[in-house]
């Protein structure tokens, strides 16, 4: 069985969610853990998909992508603090998102095809939802908790800079294998992906302590 570098990261930031559950509770963050479970044995699974019997690990990572985008979206919602009707409006975008990552998981792009359309909508969505809380934060003149004491502002700032990496890479997936660009020999969705998941893991398993060593006002 295989485990790569930044998985050890990511079970370190489920680990740290499981110590640290009371602070994520007063947060209303404890959907990181069954998110941060399932996201580790997707992970575990997608490695070693040849040993699974898989051709290619994208129907792994198509599950994934339905099944982590409700979670997520759950969670910054919880960061946002919106109103009623800011809640209603941001809710209806994240069915619209989820319906049609599903459409196009059964009728678009398909199960054998990495899901590229609905990775590029989620990770834009996540892009520009992980700004407004940033944004909201750090100009709300009422705000108690000083920015780097601030688990929201570990977490999103993660989500920001893995979002931005990930859609420069995975976005443009199909067009870096048709004309094979490769760097001493290696992809560059191999030598940047890693690097990106150890900078949100670590974020978020840091920001996991901050939530126990920060009151939530």
């Amino acid at each position: 069985m295989t485990i790569h570098l930044y998985q050890y990261f990511q079970l370190i930031s489920l680990l740290s969610a499981i110590v640290y559950f009371k602070g994520l509770k007063q947060f209303k963050l404890a959907a990181f853990i069954p998110l941060l479970f399932f996201t580790c044995t997707i992970e575990l699974l997608a490695t070693n998909f040849k040993t699974l019997g898989y051709k290619s690990n994208y129907s792994i990572y198509n599950f994934y992508l339905i099944a982590h985008m409700p979670i997520l979206l759950h969670l910054q919602l919880q960061m946002l603090y919106l109103n009623k009707k800011e809640r209603f409006v941001f809710i209806i975008i994240g069915i619209l998102a989820i319906v049609f990552s599903c459409v196009n998981y059964m009728y678009l792009q398909g199960n054998g095809k990495f899901n590229s359309y609905s990775f590029i909508l989620f990770e834009s969505l996540t892009i520009m939802v992980s700004s407004l809380i940033l944004a909201r934060y750090v100009i709300n003149d009422e705000q108690t908790i000083p920015l780097l004491k601030s688990p929201i502002f570990f977490i999103n700032a993660g989500l920001l800079l893995f979002g931005l990496g990930c859609l420069s890479v995975l976005g443009l997936q199909e067009y870096i294998l048709a004309n094979k660009l490769l760097i001493n020999g290696i992809t560059i969705y191999k030598l940047l992906m890693p690097s990106l998941n150890i900078i949100l893991y670590s974020s978020y398993a840091y920001a996991f302590y901050l939530c126990s060593h920060t009151k939530n006002k």
